[in-house]
This record gives C-alpha cells, structure tokens and sequence, in this order.
C-alpha cells in the first residue's frame, strides 16, 4: 500500500549530502577524523567523561554489557516492554535476561516488580528509556545498590532525554544510545557508549577494536571484535546534530498539535513522561479503545499505524522460559496492557500540520459516529 502518511521520515536534506562528501575528498571512508568530531560532540551532549561509537544500537547494549566483567550466565533485569534489541544484546553478551513489568502510567520498568525476580545470580539492571521520556534513575540507582547491580542503561530513545537535569544513559555504569533512521538524531546506523569509568572505556576501546587499543597493529591484547563506526555515517551524524535542537523543538510541538486536537476524546489518553523528565518524543504514544480496529480504520485511510512493543516474554527465542498462562499474564499484566491498548502516532519533523490534522480527524471519525 502506498501511505498518504507513513510512520517513519528521516529528517535527511542536502545538508547531508554535502556532508558526506568530507570522507570522499579525504579518501578516509573507516573510522577517522569524521568518526573523532561527532564523539566528540556527543559528549557534549551527554555530559560523559568517555565514549565510543558503535556499529547499531544493539551492539552499542551487548558491548556495554561486555565491558562490566560479568560472568557467563549472570543474570540480567530487563523490562518485558522493550524492543526485542535490548534482550538480544543480553544473550549476545553471554548473560542470562530475567524479566520484570513496567509501570502502567508511563511504561519504564518497574522497581517493585524487579525486586521480585531478583536471584544469588542477579549482577545487573538494564532500565530502558522509553519513547523519549526517562527512567527514575533514583529508584534504579537505590535498588542497584541494594542489591549490588550494575547498571546498563539502554538509551536508544533517549539521546536529549535528562532525569532532574542529567543526561538518561549517564547514570549508571555504562549506557547505549542508537541512531537508527527512526531516532530524534540519525546516521542510519550507528550507537553511541557513555560511560564515566576509565576501566569501563579502556575495556569498551578493546572489545570493539578486535583486543588491540590502536588500529594498524597485529597485537592483540584480549578477545575483540569489529564493532566500529565509519566516518561516512559520521559525516551524517555532525548534520544531523546542527539541527538536533530544532529537531527536539518541532518533535515536541507535533506531540503538543495532537494531544490539543485529541483531548476531548475519552477514547485516548497520552503519554506521560515521569516528574523530573524531559520530553523528546520518540513517537507520539497513545492508549486507545478498539485499538486493533482502529489500527485497520486508519491504515485504510492510507495512515501507517504501529502499536506498542510485543510483549518481551510472548516473542521467539524467549517465550520457552516463559509458559503463558495466569501466572504469567498477571505477572506481565501493565507490559500485556501496553501492547493490547498502545498506538504510537507519527512524529517526524517534517509531518505537517495538515497530516496531524487530518490523522486527529481520521480518529474522531472512528470514535464519534
């Protein structure tokens, strides 16, 4: 179907293309100058001591969790309402992923269901910054020193997103971010890795250099891999950033146009980031009535439509340590709600405002008859 409005666009122009051209000149298409400037910059954002980039944001989440020295088979908490990304990066990492709930007014995980899974084998805590809104890093951080957790925080959503002023991902021991084409900045592909720890860095420069701290060498000090970045990506991403600002303000006023068109509907309700958040939304997340026959009205309107995250415990791969059943309904029951009630509407900055208004419009014409 070919859609009046999709779901995802890229906020790409000339700039970019002009952009990329700086590698090509330079005859410099791995990871050089380009790659250099854009970390740098991001650190700025973030407000880090230390940095690397990576490959995708999945990568960026398996390497944080490589740096921490666990041990195979430790155990891991992570929300059952994620992208199936932050799971995988777990498994890929050598540990073993527990799941918790996420609480039901804003969906980022849920201390009080995280204390009760919590095991002798319990290392580490992976909060999950969810459509651009933060985690209460107070709680995550007082229930990681509870318990002895490190904590790796997947920020993939959440490049701009501050908890009471701080930058989400900078909390904890090491956090991921993602630049993948459908994120507030992009390069297409790409990750990002903070962290304010000097042995965390140093672990994170061999484990995505192949064991070795400089490139050209044929030592290598411990196992590694080749998860780097390159500097036509980054060419992109030091474009994107002299927008970002612009970028943030026109996603936040797209959310703004939708909730005020939306309001007096009883049928929807918004996304609520958490008190102490920022808001740089993802997408604009919505809780809905007769969510699967809207979904169909919309997208027979030529509207591409996205629920919520699937349940974590309910996808392949993971669904045999999980039987689904009543124990495991309740236990999942606000992660269940999301992804039975949730929509996320459009929120790129070229949306216009004729396309929310024409979208607010589809909505009421479902709701009132």
């Amino acid at each position: 179907m070919k859609y009046k409005i999709t779901q995802l666009k890229p906020f790409i122009n000339n700039k970019e293309v002009q952009a990329i051209k700086t590698p090509i000149r330079n005859n410099f298409i791995t990871e050089g100058s380009q790659s250099k400037k854009f970390l740098k910059k991001l650190l700025k954002i973030t407000g880090s001591k230390y940095g690397v980039l990576a490959p995708n944001g999945t990568l960026a989440i398996a390497v944080s969790i490589m740096s921490l020295g666990l041990k195979k088979r430790d155990e891991i908490i992570i929300p059952n309402f994620t992208f199936y990304g932050s799971y995988s990066a777990a498994i890929l990492a050598g540990l073993k992923p527990i799941l918790c709930d996420v609480d039901r007014k804003n969906f980022q995980i849920d201390v009080d269901s995280a204390e009760k899974i919590i095991t002798s084998k319990t290392k580490a805590i992976m909060p999950v910054h969810i459509y651009g809104g933060a985690v209460n890093m107070d709680k995550i951080l007082k229930f990681s020193k509870k318990h002895k957790l490190k904590i790796v925080e997947d920020a993939a959503q959440a490049l701009g997103v501050k908890f009471k002023g701080k930058s989400a991902g900078t909390f904890g021991d090491v956090g991921a971010f993602s630049f993948y084409a459908d994120k507030a900045l992009t390069t297409g592909e790409g990750g990002l890795i903070v962290t304010d720890s000097k042995k965390i860095f140093q672990q994170l420069r061999l484990i995505r250099n192949q064991g070795r701290l400089k490139s050209g060498s044929f030592v290598h000090k411990n196992l590694g891999y080749n998860f780097k970045f390159n500097d036509v990506l980054a060419a992109i991403g030091l474009a994107q950033l002299k927008k970002f600002k612009l970028i943030k303000k026109r996603k936040l006023e797209i959310y703004k146009e939708f909730k005020n068109n939306l309001k007096d509907l009883k049928e929807v309700q918004f996304f609520k980031p958490i008190n102490g958040s920022n808001f740089v939304p993802f997408r604009v997340p919505i809780i809905v009535k007769n969510l699967k026959k809207l979904m169909i009205f919309l997208e027979n309107s030529k509207i591409q439509t996205r629920g919520f995250f699937y349940p974590l415990h309910s996808q392949g791969g993971v669904n045999k340590n999980y039987k689904k059943n009543k124990k495991s309904e309740l236990f999942f029951k606000n992660s269940i709600y999301g992804n039975e009630n949730g929509l996320a509407l459009p929120c790129y900055p070229t949306l216009k405002t004729k396309d929310i208004l024409f979208i607010c419009k589809k909505i009421k014409d479902f709701y009132v008859k």
